[in-house]
C-alpha cells in the first residue's frame, strides 16, 4: 500500500493544463417562455409537417428538419413555410 495522500495520487492522475482542449466552446440555448403544453403542441405539429417530407425525402436524421421547422415558427412563419424552410435546411444546412 502506498504512503503517499490520496490527493496527491489524485493531482498526478488529472490532466495537465497542456492537456486541456482550449478550443471548446459553450453553446448557450435561450429558453424563451415557451410552456411544456405549447411546446408539446409545436413538436406534436412539427411532427405532422414533417411526415410528408420523410416520405420522399433521402435517409436523414429527424431533429435537423425538426429543428429548422421550430425555429422557422419561432421566427413567425406559417406552418406551410416553416416546412419549406426545414427541407431546404436538409438541402444545404448551412443556408438557414
Amino acid at each position: 500500500m502506498s504512503t503517499m495522500p490520496i490527493s496527491s495520487q489524485r493531482a498526478t492522475q488529472l490532466p495537465t493544463a497542456g492537456m486541456v482542449d482550449t478550443n471548446l466552446e459553450v453553446v448557450v440555448i435561450p429558453v424563451s417562455d415557451v410552456d411544456v403544453s405549447t411546446l408539446t403542441e409545436l413538436l406534436r405539429e412539427t411532427e405532422k409537417h414533417h411526415g410528408p417530407y420523410e416520405a420522399s425525402a433521402p435517409k436523414h436524421h429527424w431533429s435537423g428538419w425538426y429543428a429548422a421547422y421550430i425555429v422557422a415558427r419561432e421566427r413567425g412563419r406559417t406552418p406551410d413555410e416553416a416546412a419549406k424552410d426545414a427541407a431546404l435546411h436538409m438541402e444545404d444546412p448551412v443556408s438557414i
